[in-house]
């Protein structure tokens, strides 16, 4: 495609016009290649303009601008909307895709939702990709890995790879950083789950007010009559019910009335749990390898979401009790001393609560919780999960994370400082994570619970800039191996 066909009929001007061959598109200086169209986005920290000579050397054909840039002598296409324009010319480049997207919003769950929907659908024989924090894939081949959301430019390339495989359902993650940067714009979605928002990304938003209309776009993305199901049991959740023009809308949750789908905890042990849920005057029972209220809620979602699509439960309950989670969120490993070992990405205050919540259920002997707080994020959530992490835990050892560009003692000591005193003798503090680990595993007895919270499928430790190579999962391995203890 050359750049007559890629900009015809978009509003704006060309300065410098000269028609040539267009192999791709950036918003990233280090990207660009020979007879590339080069965008220059506004970040939050620097301007793509900054860039624009980088992308010229490095062979940027065409700079889109919301202003002349002087002293360039390339073509410049100069529109008052570079976000609106960026995706007009992504999808005449890529094509926008055929198949159905639907997203998942919210503070927790859009990872098990999106994979868990995936797995449904591969057991009933639908080819379908997932976008989300774990990767970009179709079945077991990976796409593409680093955003949740990625930049658009990335968007385009990954649903033209999942294009050529041919798919028909996309599940899609959908951040509040993705809607606000308008990664995902122009796109639209057949169905929407809102799982509900809780104190997070605070650094990026500043009010929890911000971060709530940030999510709110993912609603303007939906079709005329795709369904959305919501989580009204959660304050935002039930708030946006009551906002948003959707004729779909569906409710869920566990205990409010008029609830379009309500689920029930009949039983739960570490093996899984049997529910129930109610929808349309019907009651459908069934059990599942998941434990927690948590993903209770998240099972709802995904049935109605089954449900809202069309599909009957006698075709997909099946595969929906034989998923068994996804790595890094309560994941599961057995010691052969009788202990178990949780590895779960719980990085916020709500959810870290729900992760012991959930093990304490289990009426652990101990529950001993290894934890941190990442650098160079909201910091008033470190007190609170410290105070939360002690109301549950017998033993708390407070530990790194990715302490980024701040020193790790003053983070594990902003956690330590919402600990009320009277709980301090069961803190031990090691900050160095892999020690902190074999710590609480020299600790466990039979019938203990070791949560590992924070950094779930995570394979690095990010220090002033570097990503160091660590798995929380990996060193279990590595520690119950060496002490010959592990059983699965």
């Amino acid at each position: 495609m050359n750049l007559k066909d890629l900009f015809k009929n978009l509003k704006g001007e060309f300065i410098n016009f000269k028609n040539e061959e267009v192999k791709g598109i950036s918003e990233n200086s280090k990207e660009v290649e020979k007879n590339y169209v080069f965008i220059t986005l506004k970040g939050t920290k620097t301007s793509g303009k900054n860039f624009i000579k980088e992308a010229i050397e490095r062979g940027a054909i065409c700079i889109v601008t919301d202003e002349k840039i002087n002293e360039i002598k390339v073509p410049q296409f100069i529109t008052e909307d570079v976000y609106g324009t960026m995706h007009k010319i992504l999808q005449r480049f890529y094509s926008k895709p055929k198949f159905k997207i639907i997203g998942v919003t919210g503070t927790n769950g859009k990872s098990t939702i999106t994979n868990y929907l995936s797995f449904v659908f591969d057991k009933l024989g639908i080819k379908n990709g997932v976008i989300g924090t774990l990767s970009s894939r179709v079945k077991d081949k990976i796409i593409f890995k680093g955003y949740t959301t990625p930049p658009a430019t990335y968007l385009y390339r990954i649903f033209k790879e999942m294009e050529k495989e041919k798919i028909d359902y996309l599940f899609m993650e959908v951040t509040s950083h993705g809607l606000e940067q308008k990664r995902i714009y122009d796109i639209t979605l057949e169905g929407l789950i809102y799982t509900g928002i809780t104190r997070d990304h605070l650094d990026f938003h500043k009010t929890m007010e911000n971060y709530y209309q940030a999510k709110k776009k993912a609603f303007y993305l939906l079709s005329k009559n795709a369904p959305s199901l919501i989580n009204v049991e959660n304050p935002y959740g039930k708030r946006i019910f009551e906002e948003i023009d959707n004729k779909n809308k569906k409710s869920y949750g566990f205990y409010l009335e008029e609830l379009d789908y309500r689920i029930f905890i009949k039983y739960i042990s570490s093996q899984g749990m049997g529910l129930k849920i109610e929808y349309n005057k019907r009651e459908i029972d069934f059990e599942t390898k998941l434990i927690g209220k948590f993903n209770a809620y998240n099972i709802c979602a995904v049935f109605a979401m089954l449900k809202e699509l069309g599909f009957k439960e006698e075709d997909f309950l099946k595969p929906l009790t034989e998923f068994e989670g996804i790595e890094g969120r309560l994941e599961k490993i057995s010691s052969k001393k009788g202990f178990y070992i949780y590895i779960d990405y719980a990085h916020t205050p709500d959810a870290l609560n729900a992760s012991l919540e959930t093990l304490k259920s289990l009426h652990p002997k101990k529950l001993i919780t290894i934890f941190g707080a990442g650098g160079n994020r909201d910091k008033e959530k470190r007190p609170m999960m410290g105070r939360i992490a002690s109301e549950y835990a017998d033993i708390l050892i407070l530990t790194n994370d990715n302490p980024r560009f701040e020193d790790p003692i003053k983070i594990i000591e902003d956690i330590k400082s919402g600990i009320p005193e009277g709980e301090l003798d069961k803190v031990i503090i090691e900050p160095d994570r892999r020690k902190a680990i074999k710590k609480g595993v020299e600790l466990a007895e039979k019938g203990d619970i070791i949560l590992i919270a924070g950094k779930g499928h995570e394979d690095y430790m990010e220090i002033k800039g570097e990503k160091i190579p660590f798995k929380d999962k990996d060193v279990v391995m590595e520690i119950l191996e060496g002490n010959h203890e592990r059983i699965s």
